[in-house]
């Protein structure tokens, strides 16, 4: 499951509740939604939970029908209402509100990384990853600038400019450099 790459960069797991229990996993009979948020719950990410309330009424198609998947639902609903951070919603604009207002307070209440994982670098190998690509920068920008003056160097042959790359053939070698 690729998205659990995505989940292990959260800070916070926002999971919204309607009223399908969706795609179903053929090798472990659950739904993704539950599996994500199983896995999310195991990482001890904290899960932000928010389900419509089972009073609202929506449209045919956004309803499950299969007996055996409302039931899932409804399991799954009452296994994620348990946590602390869940509340319902009767409609977007209130959704949206509670949204807001939950992550302010899980962002008081449970302290996360955020966004730089400097936590988990080693900042040893960090310093040393920008020296080694400071030096890098370094060599590439003499070399883009012994190439780019012809009358200076004279063992160019030639040299193609097409967009952001250089095409350069030195001596019979043929370079490709590619300007950011």
């Amino acid at each position: 499951m690729p998205i659990k790459k995505v989940i292990d960069l959260c800070d916070y797991y926002i999971l919204i509740l309607g009223k399908r229990y969706g795609s179903v996993n053929k090798q472990t009979g659950i739904s993704y939604t539950e599996m994500e948020y199983n896995y999310a719950m195991d990482k001890g990410i904290p899960v932000l939970v928010f389900s419509l309330a089972d009073s609202v009424q929506v449209e045919a198609e956004k309803e499950e029908t299969d007996d055996i998947l409302k039931g899932k639902l409804a399991e799954f609903k009452i296994k994620a209402m348990q946590n602390r951070l869940a509340s319902v919603w009767h409609d977007s604009s209130e959704l949206l509100g509670k949204v807001a207002i939950s992550i302010m307070q899980a962002k008081n209440e449970i302290k996360r990384h955020g966004w730089s994982r400097g936590a988990s670098t080693n900042s040893e190998d960090l310093l040393k990853q920008i020296l080694l690509l400071k030096d890098e920068n370094e060599a590439l920008k003499k070399r883009i600038s012994s190439v780019t003056n012809l009358e200076k160097n004279p063992d160019l042959e030639k040299i193609f400019i097409r967009k952001k790359y250089f095409y350069i053939l030195q001596k019979g070698e043929f370079s490709l450099l590619i300007l950011q």
